[in-house]
């Protein structure tokens, strides 16, 4: 969640002071709120259980694995 962090406010900032940045809309419309889902599932599940087990990383990788196929799709 750190990186999420660090890139969303030090990097982007970063470019966008070098040069503006435009959004494709279909960043806003999946990209931004999958992103939003994915960081509060982990921090609901780090307050929960204070670790992440076998199981949660099964359904990461699941959760990863249907951004991955409706990227796929969209493209």
């Amino acid at each position: 969640m750190g990186t999420t962090i660090i890139f969303l406010t030090l990097n982007l900032g970063l470019i966008a002071l070098v040069r503006p940045i435009s959004v494709d809309p279909w960043v806003l419309k999946f990209h931004v709120p999958f992103l939003i889902l994915c960081v509060l599932l982990v921090a609901a599940l780090l307050v929960m259980a204070k670790h992440l087990g076998r199981w949660v990383g099964g359904v990461l990788i699941l959760l990863y694995l249907v951004y991955l196929v409706i990227n796929l799709q969209h493209l």
